[in-house]
């Protein structure tokens, strides 16, 4: 059975995701802004005012785990990245999974690490920026 892999960039700006019940809730918020702080910690987002975004480069696309391809799983992986000055990825993470059990999220990260980009600049310098990446699984 063939597959194919695509991979898109698009800008992103930071998800928060709630849990119910108002302590739950609460709690999960403080937890998740947590990470994006120290996900993002450094990093501009796309929104930022005078900000060049980085252009891609250099795609390299998923691999399609056996498994995944058995159970005939579909769809896309959003990736949030962090694009350094000298256009390499350095962090990356899933904000929208497709697959835990089957290993295609962790193939989009492992690939979204090996993108490489021109980087994003502000006022003249180059700049670390978050960036969204939509990697998505298709079999043929």
């Amino acid at each position: 059975m063939a597959s194919r892999c695509v991979a898109t960039l698009a800008a992103v700006g930071v998800v928060l995701l709630g849990a119910s019940g108002f302590a739950a809730a609460t709690s999960a918020r403080q937890a998740q802004t947590q990470q994006e702080d120290d996900f993002l910690k450094g990093v501009y987002l796309p929104e930022a005012s005078g900000l060049k975004a980085p252009v891609l480069k250099q795609t390299v696309y998923p691999k399609y785990t056996s498994d995944a391809m058995r159970a005939k799983i579909q769809g896309v992986v959003e990736v949030q990245a962090v694009v350094m000055p000298d256009g390499s990825v350095s962090r990356a993470r899933v904000i929208t999974s497709l697959d835990k059990a089957f290993g295609l999220d962790e193939q989009a990260l492992v690939a979204a690490k090996q993108w490489t980009f021109y980087p994003g600049e502000l006022n003249g310098s180059a700049v670390p920026v978050a960036v969204k990446l939509n990697l998505e699984f298709k079999l043929h």
